[in-house]
């Protein structure tokens, strides 16, 4: 999964990623993504990755570079 999202996409905002797979948390880490797919707030966004038919996840986009 984690090589799928660096493959698919583009730096530009630090996530915080938790992967679920049946309501259970199975990875958390933070990465770089510019998350073009979803809206670009500062709060929490309900991202579906089965769309990518991957398991689901939650991404908490924390900022913006821009904003750095």
């Amino acid at each position: 999964m984690i090589d799928y999202l660096k493959e698919n996409m583009k730096e530009g905002y630090e996530v915080e990623l938790w992967l679920t797979w049946m309501d259970e948390r199975i990875e958390q880490d933070k990465y770089y993504f510019d998350i073009e797919n979803i809206l670009i707030k500062d709060i929490k966004n309900v991202f579906d990755f089965s769309t990518f038919n991957k398991p689901r996840g939650i991404v908490i986009l924390k900022r913006s570079i821009h904003e750095l």
